[in-house]
């Protein structure tokens, strides 16, 4: 029974306590690097263009070098210094120049960018040092 009961006060004590992050391993690398892509649609404000390319944007992230791809469609504002003319917008982001200079030659960065061909106007890209 006694060891019961210490058990039961030690589970309340632990789940009452604040969590806390545990991180294995080394760090992630941090982003230092942003590469930007703005995405104008031949049919502007389609919603299947802009799905097949957020979706297939995803796969981009298993590109060694890739720290993260993050994709949407551009926020309407009212603000004048604001451009949301784009349909998709892509943040990948990399630890180094390096980094970059070898996925822009990746095999399947190629294929991605062959794929939504058919689906682009104009695309515009900015690359970014942090």
């Amino acid at each position: 029974m006694k060891a019961f009961v210490f058990t039961l006060i030690t589970a309340v004590l632990l789940s009452s306590s604040s969590c806390v992050r545990v991180q294995f391993g080394p760090p992630p690398a941090e982003a230092g690097i942003h590469h930007i892509v703005l995405v104008w649609l031949k049919l502007s404000g389609n919603p299947s263009y802009r799905h097949q390319i957020i979706a297939q944007s995803q796969r981009l992230e298993k590109i060694p070098g890739v720290l993260s791809v993050n994709a949407g469609r551009s926020l309407f504002s009212n603000r004048a210094v604001v451009d949301h003319s784009f349909d998709v917008g892509l943040d990948i982001t990399f630890e180094t120049s390096e980094d970059l200079q070898r996925y822009l030659t990746h095999p399947d960065h190629l294929r991605f960018v062959e794929e939504i061909k058919p689906l682009v106007k104009r695309i515009q890209v900015y690359d970014i040092r942090k």
